[in-house]
């Protein structure tokens, strides 16, 4: 149990919150190496310790709100097709600045 002057040193520094992530981060990700997911949480952040994780050994990059969000401009229709405005909105919110060249260069790909 916890004395109350260790409670507000915990409190103080935010050290309280910043182990409720990383313990939550932990339980949701599962990292195969979960010690350096802790190391990166501290010295990076949660957030970036996700990305970096799921960069480095593959897994889950998104909650299912940040998904519902970036997702939000498309509304299937019933033939769950993407329309080309909700495409442009979509990649206009999630992407790099890119040049228009490169960008039809993009969609030529995926359409071809």
């Amino acid at each position: 149990m916890l004395k109350k002057q260790d409670e507000a040193y915990l409190a103080k520094h935010k050290l309280d919150a910043l182990f409720g992530e990383i313990l939550q981060g932990l339980s949701q990700e599962m990292p195969r190496d979960p010690v350096q997911y802790i190391i990166d949480s501290v010295r990076y952040g949660v957030d970036q310790a996700k990305q970096m994780y799921a960069n480095r050994y593959g897994g889950q990059t998104l909650g299912s709100e940040e998904l519902t969000s970036i997702f939000a401009d498309f509304k299937p229709g019933q033939d769950n097709l993407v329309t080309e405005e909700e495409f442009l909105v979509f990649f206009s919110r999630v992407s790099k600045t890119i040049t228009n060249a490169q960008f039809e260069a993009m969609v030529k790909e995926m359409i071809n």
